[in-house]
């Protein structure tokens, strides 16, 4: 039984005291004392449920019995409280002031209501500051609200599949038109026949192709003079490699 309240009491600090707890964020002191004690309430009524054998009997009468039992309690708590808090010597009268600034007309009621909320829960009730709401009406809401963080998932990976790639498309673009003005500054067109520059240029076609510069082809050639006093280039002219007809009379391949 020791380690039964020892869990209750551990699982509702932690409800009630971490960041989002419900000492940090209730709305008002009706919601706090409502919050608190319906998780307090709820805790003992669902681990009763699981003592063997009669589980079910000790939860149900947890659940009609605690919010009346729990009047006294609370009007206990809120005296002790005001003992602690009041000003030191003030007497009786200084206690009363001090009982008054813990709200007793709205902790003792809020207490009741949130006791009374494993009761309500059986008949599909929640017990709220503004009374009582449908179980169902909340679970509604909380689905609608699920399947619109569901929605709202869905479009931010879309969006974020559609920056990809544009980012993607963007960048082969530019890559694109980088070797389109590469190409165009150094004047060649290639095609699968080779390539034509607009520099006398030719080249192979096919993968690999290479360009042959046809004017540079007569500054490496070889000279010569015949017996006549005439001069010729024996190879890389760029009539082809002929020899000049004013040499023979004819021409003719070196």
């Amino acid at each position: 039984m020791a380690n039964l309240f020892d869990k209750i009491a551990l699982g509702h600090g932690e409800a009630m005291y971490t960041p989002e707890g419900i000492y940090n964020v209730s709305p008002s002191r009706l919601s706090y004392h409502i919050d608190a004690n319906a998780d307090f309430a709820n805790r003992i009524s669902d681990q009763l449920k699981d003592v063997p054998g009669i589980g079910g009997g000790l939860s149900l009468g947890f659940d009609i019995l605690a919010p009346a039992a729990s009047v006294v309690p609370s009007i206990g708590y809120d005296a002790r409280q005001a003992y602690r808090r009041m000003e030191p010597g003030s007497g009786l009268g200084g206690w009363w002031d001090a009982f008054k600034a813990e709200d007793p007309e709205i902790s003792i009621p809020g207490r009741m209501a949130g006791v009374l909320s494993p009761l309500a829960s059986r008949f599909g009730y929640e017990v709220t500051g503004s009374g009582f709401k449908s179980l169902e009406d909340k679970r509604f809401i909380q689905q609608q609200l699920m399947n619109r963080r569901k929605q709202d998932m869905q479009q931010r990976i879309r969006q974020a599949e559609a920056a990809e790639k544009a980012k993607a498309d963007a960048a082969a673009k530019a890559k694109a038109n980088a070797a389109a003005a590469a190409a165009a500054a150094a004047k060649i067109k290639v095609s699968s026949g080779g390539y034509q520059g607009g520099d006398g240029g030719r080249g192979r076609g096919g993968q690999g192709a290479f360009k042959e510069d046809t004017r540079s082809m007569r500054s490496a050639g070889r000279s010569y003079t015949d017996a006549r006093g005439n001069t010729g280039y024996s190879r890389g002219r760029k009539d082809g490699g002929r020899v000049d007809k004013a040499l023979t009379g004819r021409s003719r391949d070196i």
